[in-house]
Protein backbone atom coordinates (compact mmCIF):
# COMPACT_ATOMS: atom_id res chain seq x y z
CA UNK A 1 0.00 0.00 0.00
CA UNK A 2 1.00 3.30 0.48
CA UNK A 3 3.47 3.97 3.30
CA UNK A 4 4.53 7.84 2.67
CA UNK A 5 5.91 9.38 5.98
CA UNK A 6 4.51 12.89 5.27
CA UNK A 7 7.51 13.59 3.52
CA UNK A 8 6.34 15.59 0.79
CA UNK A 9 4.40 18.12 3.27
CA UNK A 10 5.90 21.38 4.25
CA UNK A 11 7.13 21.59 7.84
CA UNK A 12 4.97 24.43 9.16
CA UNK A 13 7.64 24.97 11.85
CA UNK A 14 10.11 26.22 9.18
CA UNK A 15 7.48 28.25 7.73
CA UNK A 16 7.53 30.10 11.08
CA UNK A 17 10.97 30.95 10.98
CA UNK A 18 10.46 33.41 7.88
CA UNK A 19 8.58 35.70 9.81
CA UNK A 20 11.51 35.67 12.93
CA UNK A 21 14.51 35.99 9.94
CA UNK A 22 12.11 39.36 8.48
CA UNK A 23 11.56 41.30 12.04
CA UNK A 24 15.06 40.59 12.94
CA UNK A 25 16.42 41.80 9.58
CA UNK A 26 14.44 44.88 9.84
CA UNK A 27 15.58 45.56 13.43
CA UNK A 28 19.07 45.53 12.44
CA UNK A 29 18.46 47.73 9.18
CA UNK A 30 16.91 49.89 11.58
CA UNK A 31 19.56 49.99 13.85
CA UNK A 32 22.41 50.71 11.45
CA UNK A 33 19.97 54.08 9.85
CA UNK A 34 20.31 55.06 13.68
CA UNK A 35 23.90 54.50 14.14
CA UNK A 36 24.17 56.63 10.47
CA UNK A 37 22.58 59.14 11.90
CA UNK A 38 24.44 60.26 14.80
CA UNK A 39 21.70 59.63 17.58
CA UNK A 40 23.75 56.58 19.02
CA UNK A 41 27.43 58.16 18.79
CA UNK A 42 29.89 57.24 16.90
CA UNK A 43 28.56 53.87 16.16
CA UNK A 44 29.75 52.72 19.53
CA UNK A 45 33.17 51.62 18.52
CA UNK A 46 33.09 50.69 15.16
CA UNK A 47 35.23 53.56 13.59
CA UNK A 48 32.54 55.41 12.13
CA UNK A 49 33.22 58.47 13.75
CA UNK A 50 32.00 62.11 12.34
CA UNK A 51 34.07 63.00 8.38
CA UNK A 52 35.92 65.79 8.49
CA UNK A 53 33.55 69.11 7.53
CA UNK A 54 30.74 67.79 9.32
CA UNK A 55 29.73 69.28 12.44
CA UNK A 56 29.80 67.30 15.79
CA UNK A 57 26.45 66.87 17.79
CA UNK A 58 24.58 69.27 18.79
CA UNK A 59 21.73 69.63 21.24
CA UNK A 60 18.27 71.29 20.38
CA UNK A 61 17.80 74.98 20.22
CA UNK A 62 15.71 74.98 22.99
CA UNK A 63 17.51 72.57 25.10
CA UNK A 64 20.60 75.00 24.49
CA UNK A 65 18.07 77.82 25.14
CA UNK A 66 17.70 76.58 28.45
CA UNK A 67 21.17 75.88 29.32
CA UNK A 68 22.73 79.40 28.35
CA UNK A 69 19.87 81.07 30.37
CA UNK A 70 20.92 78.86 33.12
CA UNK A 71 24.78 79.19 33.14
CA UNK A 72 23.98 83.49 32.81
CA UNK A 73 22.00 83.19 35.78
CA UNK A 74 24.53 80.83 37.63
CA UNK A 75 27.24 83.64 37.17
CA UNK A 76 24.98 86.80 37.78
CA UNK A 77 24.26 84.58 41.50
CA UNK A 78 27.93 84.00 41.89
CA UNK A 79 28.92 87.51 41.19
CA UNK A 80 26.42 89.01 43.78
CA UNK A 81 27.65 86.79 46.60
CA UNK A 82 31.46 87.53 46.12
CA UNK A 83 32.90 89.88 48.60
CA UNK A 84 33.83 93.05 47.59
CA UNK A 85 37.80 92.91 46.53
CA UNK A 86 39.72 95.64 48.65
Amino acid sequence: MNEKSGAGRPNWKFLLLVPAVMIIAKGAKRRRAMWGSGWAGPAAGYGHGAAEGQESFRLPPKIERMLDTWHTQAHQAAESTDPPTP
